[in-house]
């Protein structure tokens, strides 16, 4: 991997630095690796490249499946919701 950057040419910062969030924990599994963010999200992306994705703090699950295609539903809904992947 390489980076073209200089003294002259940086990339941009980005503007609100305290708002960032960073990898506070993480593990690695056989199939997938597991992190734990900053700001609470719990993140895994397993070995096909699919990925799920658990924001406490919105009450959203994502899951991304290998295609790059995106499924969201709440955290909490009825037993007859099903997020189909």
């Amino acid at each position: 991997m390489q980076f073209d950057f200089d003294k002259d040419n940086l990339p941009e910062r980005p503007v609100d630095l305290d708002n960032l969030s960073y990898i506070k924990k993480w593990k690695r599994a056989k199939k997938a690796i597991l992190l734990r963010n900053s700001n609470k999200v719990i993140q895994v992306i397993f070995s096909d490249q699919s990925e799920l994705v658990l924001a406490s703090g919105s009450g959203i699950v994502t899951f991304i499946n290998s295609k790059k295609e995106i499924k969201k539903c709440p955290l909490q809904q009825s037993d007859q919701q099903q997020l189909e992947i």
